[in-house]
């Protein structure tokens, strides 16, 4: 509490960054918890490089496609919202001027945007990072095709941040690369629940992935969301 206070009284731009995951199926070699793990790694990771708090994990996010594999868990869409607008009104009563979401997960990407400009109508500067800046990343770095044009789930970028991040958390003797059948575009276009798709809630190839690629990409993606916030920071000290 006491170091809070102190941050938001000696800082010119106090900044909260909030890291939200989700809990579903990332195949059999990959925890339930994997975007939250990269999630909040990422915030931590930049809260440093860039003079900010990081608070806690938002672990449950929406979800739909995952829904029928064992262990996912969901919040409806408006209710991520609500939570991240409280969680936003409550860092704002404490002085907190910005908040910046590291989003790990395409499915919240909707709820976020919504809670985040309820906030900046309300006065306070927000930041959004979605998934998409990890795959550009990583796209750098990865040896296996991606199937989807977009989306990456428990192939070779997720599962190289895990061998990183918390590698005990992993079992590569499970990994199996999986290309669904379906064409890419159907898989975006229709509304079909992952588990006739891909049972084993793979779209890719993990086997080719390392802790080497993992901390690469880690890196990476840190220093560029750090080097963006910074940007946006220096802009708006300039006005204060």
């Amino acid at each position: 509490m006491e170091d809070i206070r102190r941050y938001v009284s000696e800082t010119t731009y106090p900044i909260a960054i909030l890291p939200v995951g989700a809990v579903e199926a990332h195949g059999p070699h990959l925890p339930i918890t994997t975007d939250s793990i990269i999630a909040e790694a990422i915030a931590e990771k930049v809260a440093e490089e860039v003079n900010a708090v990081a608070f806690p994990v938002v672990h449950y996010g929406t979800l739909w496609s995952t829904r029928g594999f064992p262990g996912s868990v969901w919040l409806k869409t408006h209710l991520l919202e609500e939570v991240v607008y409280q969680i936003g009104r409550a860092l704002k009563k404490s002085g907190f001027k910005m908040l910046v979401v590291v989003n790990s997960h395409v499915g919240n990407s909707g709820s976020l945007r919504e809670a985040l400009r309820r906030l900046l109508e309300e006065g306070m500067e927000v930041m959004l990072f979605n998934p998409d800046i990890i795959r550009k990343i990583a796209s750098k770095y990865v040896e296996s095709e991606f199937w989807h044009p977009d989306y990456f789930h428990a192939e070779e970028i997720e599962t190289s941040l895990i061998l990183y991040l918390k590698p005990d958390s992993v079992d590569m003797s499970k990994a199996r690369a999986f290309y669904p059948e379906a064409q890419p575009t159907y898989f975006s276009n229709v509304f079909v629940p992952w588990e006739k798709i891909t049972p084993p809630a793979v779209i890719g190839d993990p086997t080719k992935a390392s802790r080497e690629k993992g901390e690469k990409i880690f890196l990476e993606v840190c220093k560029t969301i750090s080097d963006l916030i910074k940007a946006r920071l220096a802009d708006l000290e300039k006005n204060l």
